[in-house]
Order: C-alpha cells, then structure tokens, then sequence
C-alpha cells in the first residue's frame, strides 16, 4: 500500500495532540518553544516527557524525530505508548548505546542493545518503524529502527497493540526537539466528524415528533452536522402498550414523511430515529422490535438496529450487535437498556467501532446533581471503551464524550452553571461537536481479546454469531 506524510509538526508549539507531562515541570527543567523547535532542559535525575496521544500509529507506520543535543549528555527516547503499553527506542549520550524496551514485563528488559557512537554537535534523526506479524487476528509487531538514515537495530515479535499514540522523554539532557513526522498508508477512517443530538420530549403523537425531528433535521443540516442521534423511539415515543404504537399504518405513514424530509432538506445529515418496526423472529413469528433506524441523507435506509435485550412490554428482542459506517466512521449502537450489557459495545470495538451510540427514552436526573451524574457516568462508560459515546435521551442529559471521559459537549439542563440553585427542565436542543475520530483507540477492548489466539476466535465467533458486520 503507498506510503505519504501523514503528520509533520516542528514542535515549535505543542499541538492539540500532544500532552507534555507531568503538569507541574520538576524543579529545574524548562520547556522553551521557538522557531527551531521545543527545547527541552531536564535537570539531573529527571524527566520531561511529551506525550502524543492524537498521533495514531498503526501497524505499517514510522515515526520520526529530528533533533540536535545542545549540552552535556543524557538520554533521548522515541517509541509508541497507549492502553498501558508501550515499545521506545532510547539513545543514550552518557552510555554511547541505542536500545529498544518494551512493555513485556515477563522477559528481560532491553530486548536489545547495540553500540552507538552518538556525536553530540549533529542534529540527528530517529526512526522507528512498526509493521506487523503473523497471519492469525492476534498479530504482533516487528521494530526497526534507523538513525541518521542507518539501519541500526530490529526486534522481532513484539506483544504489543496494533494501534497506540507517541511518545517523546528526555532525560537528564538539554535538546532542541526539532521536528515529528509521521509516515504510513492513508488512514481509512476520517480525522474529523461533525456528529449531534437532538433531544425531544418523550410524546405519544406522531404529528408532534416529526414536527420535532424536522427542526432538528434542520438546525443539524445549518450547522454541518453529518449524523444526528435521536431518542429511543422518537417518533412515536417511547409508549409500548399505548394504542398508537401498534398502527402500523401510521408509523409506515410517519416514515414516509420522515424520507421525504430527509430529501427536501439541502445538507441533511444521517439521521438516527426510533420506531416500532415488525418483522419475523428466527422462528418465523411476526414481532415488533423496538428500532433505531440510521437514514441516509436521501431518506433511503442506511441500517437498521433493534434494541438489543431487555425491551419493554410485546417488544421482541434483537439479539444482535448494532454495527455500521457512516461516511467512513465505524459505529456501533445500542438503545436505552443495552447499556447494561457491555459486550454490546466492547464487543464491537474489538473488531473496529470507534463510536457508540446510545439513545434513551426515558430515566430520570436527579435534581441540583445532573452536572456530576452525566460527567460520572460517561467517565464509567468509556473507561472500558476508549471509543467516543453519543447519548441522547427524551428525559435530559445529552452527551458527547471523548476516549477517557472528557465531556465534549452537553444539553443545557446538565450544564455547569455558577451558583445555580434549582434545576433546570430538559428542553428540546441541539448538542453536537467536532470529533476527532482519531483519538479513538480502541485499547480495553482489544487487549482482552489479544488474550490469545484461540480467545481472539472465540470472540469473533461471537461478533459474527451476534450479526456484527465488517468495520
């Protein structure tokens, strides 16, 4: 596959991807950003380390670091880091040594050592290139490394994740950090994705919902939102033995309309909306399914998603993991109650779903406490992901959550509000951000399933056995 500069930064200002830590530099080391780069002072005994979490190495890819060490000695290291693991390449001035660690705690550390003579007045070059190895699902990785356009070192059959960000430490040194560059094939999945919530009260009406979806279809389509999430069983509500929900007639009615809005609607986004949809059961029985439906901007049916388990009264259940792609995206969706079940969000990330949809139709906040239950319980939710969450509920506490918990956009009711003394009622709005799909990694998921080989099987048996589709 080709090969091109994926990323080239001169490090002369920290980028949105990267995370210099710790927070609070030690006690004489300094951190001076200027046209040549970022110079890095670390006093003795210490470090400084520039953590590059939105660079998204893959397998086939290299990193490469350009820099010139100014004063004395110390050590340079470069290598790739995420979900607990890492493999970096450390040049080491005092020592006259390259070397290459691993996170493999059950073998000696270094892997590998080799002589080096370090020349102290150059600027020099760090390459390291992870490619990957072996043909089953649990594939492993081999290093090379290269300096100054040498080949020097390759360390074979690495345990490590296939996917994971960058890492830059100096120690003890004084170096001018000059530039990073990120080689590989052309990622597949897209950077950025404008994706949205449109929350609505939960209404037994047709005519009202759809009036409803319509101005969320067109307020998403002026603010270049590409996917629009809507509640669980939005255009009917969520009223399982109410008559309404049983007319067939009127819901195909209803669906109808919706496509034709879709169309009229110029810069329409992909549109997540909830109905009752019949169909026949794996023994032929014809039941109703509790449905989020992902339309296209055309009004055509893109996927259809039946609530997983645990559905409400004459629903049947899906049995099946919710997956798809959207303009390149991979997602995966469960509704309302199928939160409870992780496998149907841990499952799919293994095999590619980087953001999990989650519409709801009902639950409660708590008053004066909507702020700290949305921020905990999505901190809880991706913690086990490291994959995006998109919540959106008729009852309040719309989301848009990044890998790790960070809150990236909220509905106004779970809002911080300085001095707020009472609550304030969910409304029917908008909520919608910018993803950097990127940042998704995918590491919890996946390090359960590299268990072994013979665990990767069983769980892709599972994803297939569950109608998880290609991602």
């Amino acid at each position: 596959m080709a090969r091109e500069l994926l990323l080239e930064t001169s490090l002369s200002r920290a980028p949105k991807e990267w995370i210099i830590t710790p927070a609070a530099l030690p006690a004489g080391c300094r951190l001076t950003p200027n046209k040549a780069g970022l110079r890095a002072q670390v006093a003795k005994g210490q470090c400084v380390r520039l953590y590059g979490a939105g660079v998204h190495m893959r397998n086939g890819d290299d990193v490469e670091l350009c820099f010139r060490l100014l004063e004395g000695a110390g050590q340079v290291h470069l290598g790739f880091v995420g979900g607990f693991e890492y493999a970096h390449v450390r040049l080491d001035f005092d020592e006259q040594q390259i070397s290459v660690e691993t996170s493999e705690w059950s073998l000696p550390q270094p892997r590998t050592a080799e002589p080096l003579k370090l020349d102290p007045r150059c600027e020099h070059t760090l390459r390291l290139r992870k490619t990957a190895r072996g043909l089953g699902l649990v594939k492993h990785a081999d290093l090379a490394v290269s300096f100054d356009g040498r080949h020097v070192l390759t360390l074979n059959d690495v345990d490590i994740l296939p996917e994971m960000g960058v890492e830059i430490t100096v120690r003890e040194a004084d170096v001018q950090l000059r530039r990073l560059r990120h080689f590989g094939p052309p990622h597949e999945v897209p950077e950025h994705f404008h994706i949205g919530c449109w929350q609505m009260p939960n209404v037994a009406d047709i005519g009202r919902n759809l009036r409803s979806l319509e101005r969320g279809i067109r307020d998403a389509a002026a603010k270049g939102v590409r996917l629009l999430l809507t509640p669980e069983t939005s255009m009917t509500g969520l009223f399982p033995l109410h008559p309404m929900s049983y007319d067939r007639k009127a819901i195909s009615g209803g669906e109808r309309r919706l496509m034709q809005m879709l169309r009229n609607t110029r810069g329409a986004p992909y549109a997540v909306v909830g109905l009752p949809v019949w169909h026949r059961t794996p023994g032929g029985r014809l039941a109703r399914y509790n449905v989020s439906r992902v339309y296209a901007p055309d009004g055509s049916i893109h996927a259809s998603c039946a609530k997983v388990h645990s559905c409400e009264a004459n629903f049947h259940h899906g049995y099946r993991y919710n997956t798809f792609k959207v303009e390149g995206v991979p997602f995966a969706l469960i509704v309302c109650h199928d939160g409870r079940y992780p496998d149907a969000q841990q499952v799919p990330v293994m095999f590619g779903a980087r953001v999990i949809l989650h519409p709801s139709g009902s639950g409660r906040w708590a008053a004066g406490d909507r702020p700290l239950v949305a921020v905990g319980s999505s901190e809880a939710t991706t913690s086990s992901l490291h994959a995006f969450y998109v919540h959106t509920n008729a009852s309040g506490g719309s989301r848009i959550v990044g890998p790790g918990g960070k809150v990236l956009a909220v509905s106004s009711e779970i809002k911080p509000r300085k001095g707020r003394k009472r609550s304030v009622m969910p409304k029917e709005e908008l909520t919608h951000a910018v993803i950097r799909v990127h940042d998704a990694f995918g590491y919890w998921p996946l390090r359960a399933m590299r268990a072994s080989e013979e665990v990767a099987k069983a769980f892709l048996r599972l994803y297939k056995a569950m109608g998880g589709t290609a991602l």
